[in-house]
């Protein structure tokens, strides 16, 4: 989705997607992130002063159990806020689930994940740390370069930062 041009606001918010890969015994191997997307205010599930946030959407096949979570030590207090964001995570479940593992070998753990914070540099390079990066406990380097071709359906991001660091996608 291509930016849209609008003056930034302190109100914005920076959106990022991450999905975590698993061997065949459910070990825990590496975890890819989308690039960052700036958002307008109205279009952020978070408000105010919130530094990180993230909101989750599981589903867990083999117990039937469905579930949408936020962060409570940062938890939005208002529940519509609170409803986007694990909206937002429930979006991006539907659409990973339907695609296979961009590492062979490896699976989607069925557990989406959004994280959210305000518009300031330093939180956003913080968010840029992990995009096409390399996770601290892959040690085969299974996430180097690999990024989620995600963004949030229904909105125009303002801004869309740390494509460039890319050079595989998960599409």
């Amino acid at each position: 989705m291509d930016p849209v041009k609008r003056a930034k606001s302190p109100k914005d918010c920076l959106i990022q997607y991450e999905v975590q890969l698993d061997d065949m015994q459910d070990n825990w191997k590496t975890r890819i992130y989308s690039p960052v997307y700036r958002l307008a205010a109205q279009d952020c599930p978070l408000a105010g002063n919130t530094q990180y946030h993230s909101f989750h959407y599981s589903v867990w096949p083999k117990d039937g159990i469905r579930s949408g979570q936020s962060n409570e030590s940062s938890a939005p207090k208002n529940p519509a806020l609170r409803e986007k964001g694990i909206g937002m995570a429930r979006d991006f479940y539907n659409w990973f689930s339907a695609r296979r593992s961009p590492v062979n070998g490896l699976k989607l753990r069925p557990s989406a994940s959004v994280g959210s914070a305000m518009a300031t540099d330093k939180l956003l390079a913080d968010m840029l740390d992990d995009t096409g990066g390399h996770d601290a406990g892959d040690s085969a380097g299974y996430g180097d370069g690999l990024c989620i071709a995600f963004a949030p359906p229904g909105v125009a991001p303002l801004e869309v930062h740390g494509a460039e660091k890319c050079r595989r996608w998960m599409r």
